[in-house]
């Protein structure tokens, strides 16, 4: 990244940013499936399957925070209200774009979405293997709280 400014335009939604969101979202589940946590299969099958009921949400109305720089969608964070918290679904930007205070812009406008609708928590899950996000998200305040240990049964 040179040192000029990096000029960014951010959009806020729900539902209809979700054609725009998607070949990013698709970038971020592959990148999943390629995480060395042993459930490679899983995050594959939901590529798969994405197309017909990522955009389900489990029924809530989704937000969305989109950004984009000269015309170009460089990334997205997407959350959920669920009961009295909040959930962080997913985040991703653009390679050529990190780094540039992008994801700290996004994360910002979601965490004060949520504040504006009156919550007082929210949550994020993180994928085994992709433990250097920590950093980032500790820098809003997220701690590990738990962690869950699945058993595929066939």
């Amino acid at each position: 990244m040179d040192n000029q400014k990096l000029v960014v335009d951010y959009i806020q939604g729900g539902k209809e940013l979700y054609s725009r969101v998607f070949p990013m979202r698709k970038k971020l589940l592959a990148f999943h499936a390629n995480l060395p946590h042993g459930f490679q299969q899983d995050f594959r099958t939901k590529l798969k399957e994405m197309n017909e009921n990522w955009q389900e949400n489990e029924g809530r109305e989704p937000v969305i925070f989109l950004a984009v720089q000269n015309g170009q969608d460089c990334g997205y964070i997407l959350g959920v209200v669920q009961s009295e918290c909040g959930f962080v679904h997913s985040i991703y930007i653009e390679p050529e774009t990190r780094r540039s205070g992008i994801g700290y812009e996004l994360m910002d406008r979601l965490l004060t979405w949520f504040g504006k609708q009156g919550l007082t928590q929210v949550e994020l899950d993180v994928c085994q293997g992709n433990e250097d996000v920590f950093e980032f998200y500790g820098h809003f305040g997220f701690l590990p709280r738990k962690t869950r240990l699945i058993k595929k049964i066939k």
